[in-house]
């Protein structure tokens, strides 16, 4: 019984680091929509790696349901995915090959398949007053 014990213990463990690693800071990154500047934080994630790697890097970005920006890119599709989205999170949408930047609830919550890449670190209101559709240039915060 003991054995059980310590078994499920450890599997509980490694199963959190593994989450927990998954989930570590990357690096901080710089995003900018035409001549708005906002800065963000990248977890430690496939496609999180795979964007890192591609910086500096400008995507066309489109403002959807009133509720993010997003732009295609090919990334990496590996991680945990998930429903829904949390304020300021910067995600990839594995079904259509779209990096995203949620800054509204918007008229509809509802995604799936959405790995979470990281999260704004700036003001959310700078996305009020944007257009439909923007260029965004996406470089590391350490110049790097």
């Amino acid at each position: 019984m003991i054995r059980h014990i310590l078994a499920a213990c450890a599997l509980m463990f490694s199963v959190g680091t593994a989450l927990a690693q998954e989930t570590a800071k990357l690096a901080d990154i710089v995003m900018t929509f035409g001549d708005v500047t906002v800065t963000a934080e990248l977890a430690d994630t496939p496609p999180s790696r795979d964007l890192l790697a591609q910086l500096p890097l400008t995507v066309k970005m489109s403002r959807l349901i009133e509720r993010e920006y997003a732009g295609r890119h090919p990334l990496s599709t590996e991680g945990t995915r998930q429903e829904g989205f949390t304020l300021g999170d910067v995600g990839y949408w594995t079904p259509g090959g779209y990096l995203a930047v949620f800054f509204a609830e918007g008229t509809r919550s509802d995604i799936s398949d959405l790995i979470v890449m990281g999260r704004l670190t700036s003001d959310l209101s700078v996305f009020n007053d944007m257009g439909q559709g923007v260029e965004v240039t996406i470089t590391r915060a350490d110049g790097g």
